[in-house]
């Protein structure tokens, strides 16, 4: 019996970024599930589809931002996950560094 693949949530609100996200995961065996483009839609897509890690951008489309997804599907599903982003600035990356991410 094969074994059956996680699966990964791609949350990317920049459409490019996504598919090329998507497209490297699926070439190298991984079930992707999204891309999703807002925190919204990754906390609905993390409670129905349950997917073993997340790939997080931190700004997002919506009225929540990739930490505040993140964290809060982290403490009600325990999904680990990590940031995406090119952002630099110091704030952004101190209140994702506070939500213990698997990496940035």
């Amino acid at each position: 019996m094969a074994k059956k693949k996680q699966k990964i949530l791609i949350v990317e609100d920049d459409k490019t970024t996504a598919l090329l996200i998507v497209k490297l995961l699926e070439k190298n065996g991984y079930a992707v599930c999204g891309p999703v483009e807002s925190g919204e839609d990754a906390i609905k897509h993390a409670e129905s589809d349950m997917p073993g890690l997340i790939l997080m951008d931190v700004g997002l489309t919506g009225e929540i931002d990739g930490i505040e997804a993140a964290f809060a599907i982290y403490k009600k599903y325990k999904i680990p996950y990590i940031y995406l982003t090119g952002n630099q600035d110091s704030e952004v990356i101190q209140r994702a560094k506070e939500t213990m991410p698997q990496s940035y």
